[in-house]
């Protein structure tokens, strides 16, 4: 679930906001904060990653494409 964030965060820019849950990236589903943080520990710069979230407002998924900066 996210937590907190910047203003200037990127995930902000694309969409999220403090309640989201991420629920997979590429593929690899997030059961844990360990496992989000293996992930995210694996990805490179211009990586092209979709995330899978849940919007805490509507209970309804989605998936976005990003690029990792």
């Amino acid at each position: 679930m996210i937590t907190w964030e910047d203003p200037k965060d990127p995930l902000r820019e694309a969409g999220f906001e403090i309640g989201d849950m991420i629920l997979a990236i590429s593929g690899q589903p997030i059961d844990s904060m360990e496992s989000f943080v293996d992930l995210v520990s694996l990805l490179k710069p211009k990586d092209n990653i979709a995330i899978l979230a849940l919007d805490h407002r509507t209970g309804n998924t989605g998936t976005v494409q990003v690029v990792v900066r």
